[in-house]
């Protein structure tokens, strides 16, 4: 093994630019192997393994950015025209004041939903951080242009949690028409009612049919 790594391990090319390689403090590739499998001490077996390790994630992450990229690309996204007066509306009827953090990434969501390009996302943030009115914000918005919108969650109690959350939300800047166990509908805000509904495993076939059919023009 060491013959082996003594005579190939310096012809193996470095494909990681200098100046990232200085930035994080990388030993070469070369150097690398050699001191991971043969080192001098200890530090340079350290210095060795954290090349090696920064190596994989970093391609890992080249990998997952390249996927998203080419999904992104392949696909035309729908471009979603915001509607300033409504979304201040609904940002003046919540009972408490946006931070800046929220304010901030309302905006940037919105940028994305206006291109054709699809929005890839994340939006993190602490328990009890605001996420959902953000999140509703954004759904608000989608509304308008006629299209429906999901939360996905995990687990049928935060499916709950956040089906009253939006309902809430929503009630304090319009109307409410109808509120059931698990389907709410509010009218004021735009020219038709807006209905939410709540598709967990205790709704009969049927009742979740409807709802993935209904449209603005329904409600």
């Amino acid at each position: 093994m060491k013959e082996f790594i003594s005579q190939w391990a310096w012809q193996l090319p470095e494909f990681l630019p200098e100046e990232i390689r200085n930035t994080q403090s990388l030993v070469d590739l070369p150097q690398a192997i050699n001191q991971a499998h043969f080192p001098d001490d200890e530090e340079s077996k350290n210095k060795g393994r954290t090349r090696l390790a920064f190596n994989e994630l970093f391609l890992l992450q080249l990998g997952v950015l390249s996927k998203k990229r080419a999904w992104q690309e392949g696909q035309k996204g729908i471009s979603l025209r915001t509607d300033a007066s409504l979304l201040k509306a609904f940002i003046d009827s919540l009972p408490f004041k946006l931070t800046g953090a929220q304010n901030s990434a309302i905006k940037e969501i919105l940028a994305d939903l206006a291109k054709t390009q699809p929005m890839s996302r994340l939006l993190q943030g602490d328990v009890g951080s605001g996420k959902t009115v953000v999140a509703t914000a954004a759904l608000l918005i989608t509304a308008t242009n006629g299209y429906q919108s999901a939360i996905m969650a995990p687990t049928e109690i935060l499916a709950g949690q956040h089906f009253n959350t939006i309902s809430q939300l929503l009630s304090k800047a319009g109307t409410i028409e109808k509120k059931e166990d698990y389907q709410f509908t509010v009218s004021g805000l735009l020219s038709k009612s807006i209905t939410i509904a709540l598709l967990v495993g205790d709704v009969c076939a049927e009742k979740k049919r409807k709802s993935r059919k209904r449209s603005l023009t329904d409600t």
